[in-house]
């Protein structure tokens, strides 16, 4: 298949990981990397420019599916699950993540996420 990206036309690719399904995915604003929830919990990093099949990282975040994924800037990412968790993430550099906050206590599984910033600097979560 083929994408519109920025008025230019550019041919996707197909990352896989043996054995267990995709279910969520985000692009990184300041460099351009796919990062993508998996069923068996957790994020691979692919640069998608590059040649190659295999992830560039990959990082254990939760104890089940990750079914969600959003970027609120360079740094920081959101990720839900179906182990019923939502985890704000620092990212240092692509191989240091840091689990700064976990909201817990959801009545089962959590399917999406969406987050925005606000002029006064907060993140608002919704789930």
């Amino acid at each position: 298949g083929r994408s519109s990206v920025a008025g230019g036309w550019v041919g996707l690719q197909s990352f896989r990981c043996s054995g267990t399904p995709c279910w969520s995915a985000c692009f990184t604003p300041d460099t351009g990397e796919l990062i993508t929830g998996w069923g068996d919990g957790k994020v691979r990093i692919w640069k998608p420019w590059l040649q190659g099949m295999e992830p560039e990282a990959v990082h254990e975040l939760h104890k089940k599916e990750v079914t969600g994924l959003v970027m609120l800037g360079p740094g920081k990412i959101f990720s839900c699950s179906a182990d019923s968790t939502v985890k704000e993430w620092s990212i240092a550099q692509q191989q240091e993540w840091e689990c700064t906050t976990r909201f817990e206590g959801h009545c089962g599984e959590v399917a999406s996420i969406a987050a925005t910033s606000t002029p006064q600097g907060l993140s608002l979560i919704h789930i």
